[in-house]
């Protein structure tokens, strides 16, 4: 199947079938877009992050935004007016009128390649949700699972994805028992294996979005 953005697809994976996102961890799954959507600007050589430090990693703007990544316009103007890193990049970006940008973005990129189409919903005032095509979702779970239970390598897209709809609580919902542990065992080997630098540098990023995630819904939490 063609493939879209990490944002772009883990959007249509994490949204449910009326184009919300799970309440149980709402907090979770937005600021996994915001991971997404970073993700995909550094993977494209837009950004640079300073690997060399856990947190306060310094985010720099290298290039303009290709064409096909439009649709995180909002994330990369953010990125554009001054030097972030990604802790901050995260706290400004998971809620807000940031936030909803970025979502808006993103489900009318679907729409336009009707891959989703628009809703209306909301408890406290008419509110635009945008539900990606049913078809579309579940080809898109059947490969990501096949990605991850057959025996090709794993590319950098499908980790990356992989890992943010793990971190985002977004995961379980597409794997079984045993194709999580597959997906486990699978990164553990990319972990050891030297010759996999560039893929172990996404893990490490994601990983530390992870941490972050945790502390900004704590955060929410315990005020």
């Amino acid at each position: 199947m063609k493939r879209r953005s990490i944002a772009q697809e883990y959007y249509t994976l994490m949204v449910d079938q009326n184009g919300y996102m799970p309440p149980m961890h709402r907090e979770d799954s937005a600021a996994g877009l915001v991971a997404a959507a970073f993700m995909d600007l550094l993977l494209n050589h837009v950004i640079t992050a300073d690997l060399n430090k856990k947190f306060g990693k310094k985010i720099t703007v290298e290039s303009s935004l290709p064409e096909e990544l439009d649709h995180i316009g909002p994330l990369y103007r953010y990125l554009s007016k001054k030097e972030r890193t990604v802790d901050k990049m995260m706290a400004d970006n998971y809620e807000g009128p940031r936030q909803k940008e970025l979502v808006d973005m993103i489900g009318k990129s679907l729409c336009e390649e009707n891959l989703a189409c628009e809703g209306k919903g909301g408890v406290f005032g008419p509110k635009v949700l945008y539900i990606p095509n049913k078809e579309y979702k579940d080809e898109l779970a059947d490969t990501v699972k096949a990605a991850v239970t057959g025996n090709g390598a794993l590319s950098p897209h499908d980790v990356v994805l992989l890992c943010i709809l793990k971190a985002s609580k977004n995961l379980n919902k597409y794997f079984s028992k045993y194709e999580g542990e597959a997906l486990k065992a699978r990164i553990n080997e990319l972990k050891e294996d030297p010759q996999n630098r560039q893929l172990n540098d996404m893990i490490t990023y994601v990983e530390d979005v992870d941490t972050m995630l945790a502390m900004i819904v704590g955060m929410i939490i315990f005020g």
